[in-house]
């Protein structure tokens, strides 16, 4: 799996784990061009603002790495302004809070603020050393991720030294003030990933990241991780809605600003089946960068050399998918499952259908059609070819008139008609049919012969 983004600074560190009660801190950590990072994937969390009147919501997902390992020649910086004692920079900055909280404060970052939390925060900044009610907040408390990966050989990266002494490292950014060290001191990381890295790393690891979140004619609500303005998904809109503004996805990204919103927290997906990676390059050698997500690899030598090569990469990827049974899996995520949705219906999105069914389906309610799990649904229970299968031939087949060329022909490039289909997979509720997808425009090609298909 592989999709080209523009990355995003993450300085998030909004998103530890409550784990038995016990409020527990990872380590934060942003990957940059050109690495790898291997380990089990625990977890996956937004750092996005979850709201139904918030029309842009942010694309920031920290993904759990349990036994992380950096592999090949990346290096490993950890935040050199870290005081002692204290694990992480959010650690420190939240003990610096609930030492200063006053009556009015209820919570810190999920913590509950009592006498108790007071007390042994200030005990341990007093053992620490710091000043908590001679100095403001904003002056005591440290900036940046606990961790930087990065690759000393990539064009933005360059390790900052005064007289011999390293200052740190600096990706593009300004200097990183750090050490670099050989692995993490910890054996739970969270990696920040933002943009459209962060949309593709959060679609690809959430349980039923393919679809769209949005309500059907009979009111079921697709229950996919982003919402998108209307319109994004192309001729699947146009044959959904009546008040299609454009079918341009990238005017819709640009000009209109209006992106991928995040809708529900995420659910990490169960086929993961043992370790992983992520790896991050430069698309075609440019500021934008490209994120591969796969099963763990023996080498990944190769997978580098692709990356900065700016070729692609081959190895065992994990494909986005649906999930067959959606409300199974939210209910037995979330203690109110019914109320998790946040999807905006200002203009030029979806509006509120009269007739919509809660999140986990009215009683009684059929909502076979809303999504599929790729692996598992039969296909002899879809009649092929759907009516977005007919739209997209009909499209493509448009695109062939006059040139006498098949489609595999037209589209090598892409790599022929089935790469076509499936870099437009966003246009299909269900798993698509190349085969009939290819009958279609066989059939609505006048130079053509349905015959050859």
């Amino acid at each position: 799996m592989s999709a080209s983004s523009q990355s995003a600074e993450a300085d998030n560190d909004e998103a530890e784990s409550e784990d038995n009660d016990e409020f527990t801190y990872y380590p934060q950590v942003t990957q940059h061009p050109t690495t790898v990072i291997e380990g089990d994937i625990a977890d996956i969390v937004t750092g996005a603002d979850i709201d139904n009147g918030v029309e842009q919501t942010g694309s920031s997902f920290g993904v759990v790495f349990e036994n992380p390992e950096v592999v090949g020649d990346a290096t490993v910086w950890k935040n050199r302004n870290i005081p002692e004692g204290f694990k992480t920079t959010s650690e420190f900055n939240d003990t610096i809070r609930l030492a200063q909280a006053d009556d009015d404060t209820n919570y810190v970052r999920g913590q509950e603020v009592t006498d108790e939390a007071i007390e042994d925060a200030q005990a341990r900044l007093d053992e620490a050393d710091v000043d908590y009610e001679g100095e403001e907040y904003d002056a005591l408390k440290v900036s940046g991720t606990d961790y930087k990966v990065a690759d000393p050989t990539d064009q933005e990266a360059s390790v900052q030294e005064v007289s011999g002494q390293t200052l740190g490292i600096d990706v593009g950014g300004g200097v990183y003030e750090a050490e670099q060290v050989e692995e993490f001191d910890s054996d739970r990381i969270m990696v920040w990933y933002g943009g459209m890295s962060g949309q593709f790393v959060g679609r690809g690891l959430d349980f039923n990241g393919m679809p769209f979140a949005r309500y059907t004619d009979d009111g079921y609500l697709v229950k996919g991780l982003f919402q998108v303005a209307i319109g994004w998904r192309g001729d699947a809109d146009v044959e959904e809605y009546d008040n299609v503004p454009t079918t341009d996805r990238s005017e819709l990204a640009t000009d209109l600003g209006r992106k991928p919103r995040v809708a529900r927290p995420p659910v990490l997906r169960d086929d993961i089946d043992g370790r992983a990676f992520i790896g991050i390059g430069r698309y075609n050698g440019g500021q934008m960068h490209e994120v591969h997500i796969g099963r763990a690899e023996e080498s990944y030598d190769d997978i580098l050399a692709a990356m900065r090569d700016n070729d692609d990469p081959d190895y065992d990827g994990l494909d986005m998918k649906y999930d067959q049974s959606p409300e199974e899996r939210l209910a037995a995520e979330f203690e109110d499952a019914s109320d998790i949705y946040a999807l905006y219906h200002g203009e030029g999105w979806q509006d509120e259908p009269d007739n919509k069914q809660s999140v986990l389906g009215d009683e009684g309610a059929d909502t076979d059609g809303g999504s599929f799990d790729v692996d598992d649904v039969d296909d002899d229970a879809i009649d092929h070819p759907t009516s977005e299968e007919t739209t997209f031939a009909k499209t493509v087949a448009e695109k062939l008139a006059g040139t006498g060329a098949t489609p595999d022909e037209a589209f090598e490039s892409k790599g022929g008609l089935e790469g076509l289909v499936e870099a437009n997979s966003d246009n299909f509720d269900q798993e698509y049919d190349i085969e009939a997808i290819r009958a279609e425009v066989y059939a609505n090609t006048d130079h053509l012969a349905e015959d050859d298909a």
